[in-house]
C-alpha cells in the first residue's frame, strides 16, 4: 500500500478501484478509467501505475449500505446513516427495493443467519431448531431464542424456510 500527497497524486494514472478484477484468476480489463492531472480518462491497462482502493473503502459498513451515496450531499449522507442506526428491525423481513449489493455480506458477516455447512435437505423445522440431512449424517441446527445481544438488544432467530 502506498500514501500519496495530492501534490504527488497527479504524477501518475490511477486506476478506479472498481474498475478491476478483485480476484487475480479474473483477467483485468484491457481498457480502464483513470484519473491523471485532475482528469478522468480512459486508458490502456499497460498504463496504469496505480490503483486506488475499492469506492466502499471510503465508508463505513452503514454509510456503504445506503443506496447513490455518492450523489448525495454529506449533510444527507449523515441523516440518512443516523436514521439506519436507529432504525427498528421488522418482524417480518424482506428484501430491500433499492440495495448496494452489500446486503448479504452484511447480513452473513453479522452470524444472525443460521447457515448450513454443505448441500442438503431440510427435514425438521421448529420455533428453537432446524433439523437438517445432508452429506450422509442429521445435523440439528439450534435457534437463538430471546437472547441478550451485546448492545442489550433481543436476538430472536426464526426459521424461515422455503417449500
Amino acid at each position: 500500500m502506498l500514501y500519496l500527497s495530492p501534490s504527488r497524486d497527479e504524477y501518475y494514472m490511477v486506476a478506479t478501484g472498481n474498475s478491476l478484477a478483485l480476484n487475480r484468476g479474473i483477467q483485468e480489463e484491457q481498457v480502464v478509467p483513470a484519473r491523471y492531472r485532475q482528469e478522468f480518462l480512459t486508458i490502456a491497462w499497460e498504463q496504469v501505475h496505480l490503483r486506488s482502493i475499492f469506492p466502499f473503502q471510503y465508508f463505513s459498513i452503514g454509510a456503504s449500505l445506503i443506496p447513490f451515496i455518492e450523489h448525495n450531499d454529506a449533510n444527507r449522507a449523515l441523516m440518512s446513516s443516523n436514521m439506519q442506526r436507529q432504525a427498528v428491525p421488522l418482524s417480518q423481513s424482506e428484501k430491500c427495493i433499492v440495495g448496494t449489493g452489500l446486503e448479504r455480506q452484511v447480513a452473513l458477516d453479522s452470524g444472525v443467519p443460521a447457515i448450513a455447512e454443505h448441500e442438503g435437505k431440510i427435514v425438521y423445522t421448529d420455533t428453537d431448531k432446524i433439523i437438517f440431512s445432508g452429506n450422509g449424517d442429521t445435523l440439528s441446527i439450534p435457534l437463538v431464542m430471546y437472547e441478550r445481544s451485546n448492545k442489550n438488544t433481543c436476538m430472536h432467530q426464526k426459521p424461515r424456510v422455503p417449500r
